[in-house]
């Protein structure tokens, strides 16, 4: 999905940037897309629902016929799923899109969570599912430790509990050194990975939507906040104030203005330690 002039593919230069875009055959497109098991399912409409949270499918979406592509869906379906998968962190997606701001590779992705899994479960999956838990696993370990051997003050649910476990003494002994917890994070005894707003402890994968929504971090039991969430927290505030003064569905309307309160209560904290 991301054709590159480096590796031969033919151009034209961007009116704005020193970089060109890949040019395509749109006739050979159309005919790619118009074949039958291209063709708009149910299931693809159940999947756009949900994607539209429930509104009105457009009237140029309709079952049988083909879909009313766009190239740019191309960008915007590979950072939905890529995000959704779990193996691609916001700022590796960040870079690779080129986004200016990481608001909007959240924008991008916006509505990941509700995307279907188009992995699959074959042997490839299988054996890159490995390689990635191992990576996982070091890199989660590594976060763990350089958390703690911090002086900041956390807050967030977990955040404060790793905090006040450290100085009572009373950290989990695989917490003793960077290998042992490597082993735990695979064994799933401890999780830690970088949300949008700060940090996650949660063991399970998260299903309330945090990819996009700062509310689900910020009231979450498992979140870490630092001083340094106060800049995205920020950055975040402003997205969704932006978001407002479009035309959104209500729902979406008022998970930002939720959100926008939610930030505002945890940057108080944040502004006095």
């Amino acid at each position: 999905m991301f054709f590159s002039i480096e590796n031969g593919k033919s151009g034209k230069p961007h009116p704005h940037f020193d970089y060109a875009t890949t040019a395509l055959n749109s006739n050979l497109i159309q005919k790619i897309m118009s074949s039958e098991h291209l063709l708009i399912s149910e299931q693809d409409l159940k999947e756009v629902s949900q994607f539209l949270y429930g509104d009105e499918i457009p009237n140029n979406i309709k079952l049988g016929e083909p879909w009313p592509l766009g190239f740019h869906q191309f960008r915007r379906s590979l950072a939905v799923y890529a995000a959704s998968s779990g193996y691609v962190s916001y700022p590796t997606l960040k870079s690779q899109l080129k986004h200016i701001s990481m608001m909007m590779t959240v924008y991008y992705t916006d509505s990941n969570s509700r995307a279907i899994n188009i992995l699959g479960n074959g042997p490839e999956v299988k054996a890159m599912q490995k390689e990635w838990q191992e990576a996982q696993a070091r890199v989660e370990s590594d976060n763990l430790h350089e958390l703690l051997d911090s002086r900041v003050t956390l807050t967030g649910a977990a955040g404060k509990n790793l905090q006040k476990r450290k100085v009572e003494n009373k950290l989990p002994k695989f917490l003793d050194n960077r290998n042992s917890t490597k082993k735990a994070v695979k064994n799933g005894k401890i999780r830690y990975r970088s949300t949008l707003v700060g940090g996650c402890m949660s063991i399970k994968p998260c299903d309330k939507g945090a990819g996009v929504l700062a509310s689900a971090c910020i009231s979450c039991e498992n979140a870490v906040f630092s001083p340094e969430s106060k800049s995205i927290l920020l950055q975040t505030k402003d997205f969704y104030e932006s978001q407002l003064t479009l035309d959104i569905p209500k729902r979406v309307h008022h998970e930002y203005k939720t959100s926008i309160k939610k930030i505002d209560s945890l940057l108080s904290v944040l502004v006095l330690k």
